[in-house]
């Protein structure tokens, strides 16, 4: 079974213009060894008056309520069996499916090598958008200071645009999420068959898949799932870990070294 990773987050207001730099690799980001770890990116209906996703995201900081989310961000573990330009067009028409075409959106395929194995390519997505629908086109968009201002029903030219609550209201952001899931799922699933890869990943919970092999009778596979759920580290959390493990290694060769003189 391949890995499967897809989350959901909500930026607080005050975290889109940092957040925009780091995906995009924008800034101090694009200095280094993190500069060069992005492969393909793209913006999607920035409104005339942003020359870039920083741009647009700062000013979703300042104008958002107090209180507010400036970005919803999903962030996607893509597999890598598969070439860059495949994984690219997998994002893409995720970001058509599960978001659409009426939001603006930013997104960045990041290479970067696994923390926990040295030589293992780890390609993953960060997919950043407004929750604010937009019906005008970009050049003709409501400027800064009213593009995030509250909805007005009655008079809609004199408020912001209306937020899509798909992925933040309670009653359905749990079902739309799942749906989401679902549909990575099945992009990849077809994309390996589509390249000869006998593999797939799985959207469910490892209880979930565990319950179904028992239903099938396939107690190996049972066996297999049967395991707690893997512990998700930060980049940070990872290298310190990866540095103790290391440590932790290295004196174990010392010792062997000691007890063999």
């Amino acid at each position: 079974m391949a890995t499967y990773h897809l989350s959901l987050k909500n930026g607080a207001k005050g975290k889109g213009g940092p957040h925009a730099l780091y995906i995009m690799r924008l800034g101090k980001f694009s200095k280094g060894e993190k500069g060069q770890q992005v492969i393909a990116s793209g913006e999607i209906n920035l409104p005339y008056w942003a020359k870039n996703s920083y741009e647009f995201f700062r000013a979703a900081d300042i104008y958002e309520r107090a209180n507010g989310r400036s970005y919803s961000e999903f962030e996607i573990a893509l597999p890598n069996e598969l070439p860059p330009d495949e994984n690219i067009r997998l994002v893409k028409e995720f970001i058509n499916n599960a978001i659409g075409s009426s939001f603006v959106i930013s997104y960045a395929i990041h290479e970067t090598n696994a923390a926990l194995h040295e030589g293992t390519i780890q390609p993953h997505a960060h997919i950043m958008f407004s929750v604010r629908q937009m019906t005008d086109t970009p050049a003709n968009a409501k400027k800064a200071s009213l593009f995030f201002k509250r909805y007005n029903k009655k008079c809609p030219e004199r408020g912001g645009y209306a937020k899509d609550r798909r992925y933040t209201a309670k009653a359905a952001s749990v079902k739309n999420l799942k749906e989401a899931r679902l549909l990575w799922e099945n992009l990849v699933n077809s994309a390996y068959q589509k390249n000869g890869i006998d593999k797939k990943i799985s959207s469910k919970t490892l209880k979930e898949q565990h319950l179904e092999a028992l239903d099938k009778g396939d107690t190996l596979l049972a066996g297999f799932l049967d395991r707690p759920k893997p512990m998700r580290l930060n980049l940070r959390q990872l290298s310190i870990t990866r540095k103790k493990i290391m440590a932790f290694l290295e004196s174990g060769k010392e010792e062997h070294l000691k007890l063999e003189q």
